[in-house]
């Protein structure tokens, strides 16, 4: 169809006009670009400076034995940690650096900009390096081992006086070798700079030892190819780039899993790359420092052959104002001494950084114990409004008749009705006189009688299909103990209660109760032939505390009741339990047993919907999942992979990796912190797990602290100095260590 001038200047005028409008809208893009990132600049610089110096100031109060201190002590922590990268908006740092490191100005100029604004670009940024040093490190070795290989071959050859060595083409190998590490290591240093001022927590060594391996390379490249002083140091030379890419494949491989756990964790920001041993685990540390040890020496070993074999060349006049006669080696020779100087040097400030790297993780380790060893101080000194006392009781004071009789008496008042307040003090009172009587250290006669003693105490029954089951006529100083936090010792609540088998069905009745723990954890209990709950202590084995909530404090039975701490009952005795109580219990002895109907209500709305509430549930009810294409994790920031398993929060929607969310969770936990959604705050809920399975896993809960109106207590409230092993089982402090703080404290 035939267009008309007329018609193709309107057109024209039309996407001119549109041009200018974009034109003048970049612009104003620009402009506000420019006005937002100078005010977001000085910002940071004056928070930086704020939490530095606040930081100084409570640290020194901490270190003067004042334990208040302690919360604006991690609180400023975390503030610092927030500026250097472990928030959402990344590093804040660099909205403010002026100061470009040396390798860009040099080849890009002082003026260039490599600072990425958008997050997933940055992202990309750690990808693309960890690609290309993953690479890398396959070509080093391959590289340098095919050239070993050739050159060892090429020895044989000529010793044996046979042809085709082919020693020229293994010389020009060696040669393009050194070119491409020269490449490889300009790359890695202006990468690593490039990273730097994006945000990564690179140390400063790690850069500058590019450039002393760049020096190096040029070194190597200059000297003459036919030197036998140059032959000799190639070889062993050689060795070395084979254990350095063998090292740098076990990091990438390895450490990238570790990574993702410390970004979790807030030990590493996003940007944070693998390199060095800033990132292992601590069994992949055994492996990887010895390897690092061993390429160390190895280099030092090198350089040190390399300096004393040809030393003797810089004594010689002979061509330093004058050209060196033709027979002479005295090039090569000072290249390869000065080259061997490089690479002492540089082994040393390798082992350098290694110890120095040892020995941060080991002041790290005595600052967190220290930290509990202050938490614990201060739960024992003020401890959380409203919490009910703990029972004083130990395990070792298992067999103390008085402290037995005491709980036996809180019981029986319960069930008269009597407050408990009243045998409060005296069951302490009588927990406290045992556990200060003196102690006499047996013998091993006297300890294999004691076991000899106990097991045969264990009775054997058979029930009605001729199974064994066992039968414990007496209490451990552990279960008397959760029997003592079950009877009022913890704050724990009754959330619902569900006949699973009728009373005389085939396999004994069973029944199933939701028990509102001292967290504010959800745990099922089943009492059946073999009383179970979802709680970390029963899956250890333990007669656990939630249980034994629901046999006395809900079913009525006596503390001096042998049926309460078997593990095993006969179809006889389950009837016998259960059979005595078909409703929910208001109230036992002035002691609140059922939930609030709000604690309830929520109790049954996360697990009939599979968790959730608010924004995050469709219209029928079942929580809604926002699509993770393209979707970033909210805690590490790497991207959300299909093949990966993804959990997401039920109350926002929004996706993250579930080994992620499943660190995060547990760190709260041990904190004594409420788990919440990173985005939206929210108490966490996976969405993505069935109703109720979350508790049966065993790492995930429905968490109701927030509808019970009550503080979340930490472990040093819930139970005192015994908290110490159970941060030693969780792998906050080594046991060992958690060994001797116990044995400090007068235990």
């Amino acid at each position: 169809m035939a267009v008309s001038a007329h018609e193709a200047l309107e057109e024209a005028e039309r996407l001119l006009n549109q041009a200018r409008n974009l034109s003048q809208r970049v612009a104003g893009f620009s402009k506000k670009l420019t006005s937002e990132g100078d005010a977001l600049a000085d910002e940071v610089s004056i928070l930086s400076k704020s939490v530095d110096r606040q930081l100084e100031g409570a640290a020194k109060r901490l270190s003067a034995d004042d334990p208040d201190w302690l919360d604006a002590l991690q609180a400023l922590e975390t503030a610092r940690s927030v500026v250097k990268g472990s928030g959402p908006g990344g590093d804040l740092r660099k909205y403010g650096i002026t100061r470009k490191p040396a390798i860009l100005q040099l080849l890009l100029g002082p003026c260039s900009n490599v600072v990425s604004i958008r997050k997933d670009q940055s992202i990309q940024l750690k990808e693309e390096y960890h690609r290309f040093r993953n690479n890398s490190a396959y070509i080093m070795t391959a590289f340098a081992g095919l050239i070993q290989a050739g050159l060892m071959r090429a020895k044989a050859k000529a010793e044996a006086h046979e042809a085709f060595t082919l020693t020229p083409l293994l010389i020009v190998g060696c040669q393009f070798f050194l070119c491409w590490l020269l490449y490889f290591y300009t790359a890695s240093a202006m990468r690593e700079s490039v990273l730097k001022v994006n945000g990564s927590h690179i140390r400063p060594w790690w850069i500058h030892h590019h450039y002393w391996s760049i020096g190096t390379a040029m070194l190597m490249l200059s000297l003459p190819v036919d030197s036998p002083s140059v032959a000799r140091s190639v070889q062993t030379f050689l060795w070395w780039a084979i254990l350095q890419g063998a090292v740098i494949v076990m990091q990438n491989r390895y450490q990238r899993r570790r990574m993702y756990t410390r970004i979790a964790l807030g030990k590493s920001s996003a940007m944070d790359v693998v390199g060095g041993e800033t990132s292992a685990s601590t069994g992949q540390l055994w492996v990887l420092y010895p390897m690092l040890f061993a390429l160390q020496g190895l280099q030092s070993v090198i350089g040190f052959q390399m300096v004393s074999s040809n030393a003797w060349a810089f004594l010689s006049p002979e061509g330093y104002l004058d050209l060196e006669t033709k027979e002479s080696d005295l090039w090569g020779s000072r290249g390869v001494a000065l080259a061997g100087l490089m690479m002492l040097f540089m082994a040393l400030q390798n082992f350098r950084g290694t110890l120095a790297s040892i020995v941060g993780k080991a002041r790290a380790k005595e600052k967190a114990i220290a930290r509990i060893s202050v938490l614990r101080q201060k739960s024992v000194a003020s401890p959380h409004k409203g919490d009910t006392p703990l029972s004083p009781l130990r395990e070792e004071d298992g067999k103390d008749k008085s402290a037995v009789q005491a709980a036996a008496a809180a019981a029986a008042a319960v069930r008269a009705g009597q407050p408990l307040g009243d045998l409060a003090a005296p069951a302490a009172a009588a927990a406290t006189a045992a556990a200060g009587a003196p102690k006499r250290r047996r013998s091993g006669h006297d300890s294999g009688a004691a076991r000899k003693k106990a097991s045969s105490s264990k009775e054997r029954r058979e029930d009605e299909f001729g199974n064994t089951v066992s039968w414990r006529p007496k209490a451990s100083g552990a279960v008397l103990a959760r029997i003592a936090r079950a009877n009022g010792g913890h704050r724990l609540m009754l959330l619902a209660r569900k006949p699973l088998r009728p009373l005389g069905a085939e396999g004994g009745a069973a029944e199933e109760f939701a028990v509102y723990g001292a967290t504010g954890n959800a745990y099922t209990v089943t009492i059946g032939r073999q009383p179970s709950c979802t709680c970390p202590d029963a899956a250890k084995g333990n007669i656990c505390k939630h249980v034994l909530f629901v046999l006395l404090r809900v079913l009525h039975m006596s503390p001096e009741e042998p049926l309460v701490w078997q593990k095993a009952l006969l179809s006889s005795e389950v009837d016998e339990i259960l059979g005595g109580q078909k409703s929910l219990p208001r109230t036992l002895g002035g002691g609140e047993v059922l939930a609030p109907e709000a604690v309830r209500e929520q109790y049954r709305r996360r697990t009939s919907l599979g968790g959730g509430e608010g924004a995050g549930e469709g219209e029928e009810g079942v929580p809604l999942r926002r699509s993770a294409e393209g979707a970033d994790c909210p805690i590490c920031y790497e991207g959300l992979d299909a093949s990966e398993k993804i959990s997401f929060c039920a109350t926002c929607g929004n996706n993250c990796h579930a080994s992620c969310i499943g660190e995060w969770v547990k760190k709260r936990r041990r904190e004594g912190a409420q788990p919440t959604c990173p985005l939206c705050r929210a108490a966490w809920v996976d969405g993505a797990a069935p109703a109720g399975a979350a508790a049966g896993a065993g790492e995930e809960y429905i968490n109701l602290a927030d509808a019970a109106g009550a503080p979340v207590p930490t472990l040093e409230d819930l139970y005192g100095d015994r908290a110490l092993w159970i941060h030693a089982h969780q792998g906050d402090i080594p046991r060992g260590v958690a060994a001797n703080i116990w044995r400090n404290m007068g235990h």
